[in-house]
């Protein structure tokens, strides 16, 4: 009798039905995993361009007025009037917040009547930056 080498078609098959069922339990977990990374890292240039407008604000003598939308961050210089607009990636929303940062000291103030206020932002419902009175910016 000759003996054939290779696999059966059963084998082939449970083969593949267990990469199908790890690949089905596997790709969700790495999608919430790819979402969080994408809301960390939004949460980090955040930070970054509110850094960069108190560094502004404090360098160029103008303060410089901040407005959070669900979808998009504006600076704009109270001396020139000239506004940049920063948006987060597609799909990602923010709370809505309105300050002033202010030249010299970088202290953040309300819109309304320039006194200091701590203003927290949320991002997807999960991460925060935090903007305190006296103009630091930190990711809790």
């Amino acid at each position: 009798m000759k003996r054939r080498s290779g696999f059966t078609l059963l084998e082939l098959l449970v083969t593949i039905g267990i990469i199908g069922i790890i690949a089905a339990t596997s790709i969700p977990s790495y999608a919430a995993a790819q979402r969080r990374l994408t809301v960390n890292q939004t949460s980090a240039e955040l930070a970054d361009v509110l850094q960069a407008a108190r560094t502004k604000a404090m360098t160029s003598g103008a303060d410089i007025e901040i407005t959070i939308t669900s979808s998009s961050v504006s600076q704009k210089n109270l001396r020139t009037n000239v506004t940049t607009i920063w948006a987060p990636p597609s799909g990602i929303t923010f709370t809505t917040a309105s300050l002033i940062l202010t030249r010299l000291t970088g202290l953040a103030v309300d819109t309304v009547n320039r006194l200091p206020a701590d203003t927290t932002i949320t991002i997807q419902n999960s991460r925060t930056v935090e903007i305190a009175s006296n103009g630091k910016i930190s990711l809790p």
